[in-house]
């Protein structure tokens, strides 16, 4: 599984911004809970050329991005 990164934040509400400014433009995020940080990504693509898409969707909001690999599973409120 791929999925696109897009910020790691110490506090929740943080990446809770993050997310309603990706709303606001028309993307959906989720936020995963690592440790102490709080990672904010878009898309499971089983495909990374997928993901890269999204990816460069993302670049021409001006968002920097990252493509990972692996599991991820939202943060609980």
């Amino acid at each position: 599984m791929y999925h696109v990164q897009i910020g790691a934040f110490r506090l929740r509400e943080n990446a809770d911004t993050l997310i309603q400014l990706l709303d606001r433009d028309g993307f959906k995020a989720n936020v995963l809970q690592s440790g102490k940080l709080y990672i904010v990504y878009l898309g499971t693509f089983a495909d990374q050329k997928d993901a890269a898409r999204l990816a460069n969707a993302l670049r021409n909001h001006h968002y920097d991005v990252v493509v990972i690999q692996g599991q991820a599973q939202a943060a609980k409120n």
